[in-house]
């Protein structure tokens, strides 16, 4: 299984033509994948499903991804 981000950097690395912006954004999505991989695993690691300050994952995620909207 693949996540979203990896999922979008091979299909801009399929199916965009090469220029400036394209490398550019497949070179900021490269260095993202470490981020999510690190948030992946810090909520494999507090085991969210114990949480009882969240009654689902949407919640979780909007706590933590969406604070600025």
């Amino acid at each position: 299984m693949k996540t979203a981000l990896e999922e979008l950097i091979e299909y801009i690395e399929e199916w965009q033509p090469r220029n400036k912006n394209t490398v550019e954004i497949w070179s900021k999505a490269k260095q993202l994948l470490f981020t999510e991989r690190q948030q992946i695993t810090n909520a494999y690691e507090t085991d969210l499903a114990s949480h009882t300050e969240f009654r689902n994952g949407s919640e979780y995620y909007n706590d933590i991804f969406n604070k600025n909207k």
